[in-house]
Formats: C-alpha cells, structure tokens, sequence
C-alpha cells in the first residue's frame, strides 16, 4: 500500500514538472522560469528555454524513478541515488556553460 501511494504522488509530482518542461520547451516561453529578467538576460531567448524545458524533463524522470529504486537492496540505493545527483550535476552545469 505504501509503494503504491509512494507511485502515485511522484508520478502526479513528476506529470506536473514534465507537462511544465515541455510546455517551456514547446512554446519558448521564459517567463515561466523563476528568476528570468527580461532586460537583464544577455542572450539567446530560445535556447534558455529549450534547455530549461529539458532541465525540468529530466528532473521529473529522475523523480519519477525514485519510489522504484527506493525498493531495491539498500547497497544499491546508495549507489543508485549518487549517480542520480552526478548526472543532475552535470545536466545544471551543462545548461549553465550554454547561456555563457
């Protein structure tokens, strides 16, 4: 019963990041990105908001993995939750390189 409540409220956490990701993706529209100024921002518009999109992509994907992997065997949750942060790490510094 916990699994499956688990399941439920990251999958709509996650559906709700993935549905904000792809909407910022799509549309182009920063303005939905927390901290975005307009006369302080000094570069590409379209770019910040595709990798932004795909920013929050990933971040529901990874969300949306957790309860699954929170059930393996204890060694691999460790191990498991430390790759999950790297590559998080990595996409933030590979979005941030691309806006300089």
């Amino acid at each position: 019963m916990v699994l499956l409540i688990d399941i439920l409220i990251t999958s709509l956490i996650s559906l709700s990041i993935a549905a904000l990701g792809i909407f910022i993706y799509k549309t182009e529209d920063v303005e939905l990105v927390a901290g975005y100024n307009e006369q302080k921002f000094k570069g590409d518009k379209a770019k910040f908001a595709k990798n932004n999109g795909l920013f929050c992509i990933a971040l529901a994907i990874l969300l949306f993995l957790t309860p699954f992997l929170k059930h393996l065997q204890m060694v691999f949750v460790n191990s498991i939750t430390l790759i999950m942060i790297m590559l998080f790490i990595i996409l933030v510094l590979y979005t941030s390189k691309q806006h300089k």
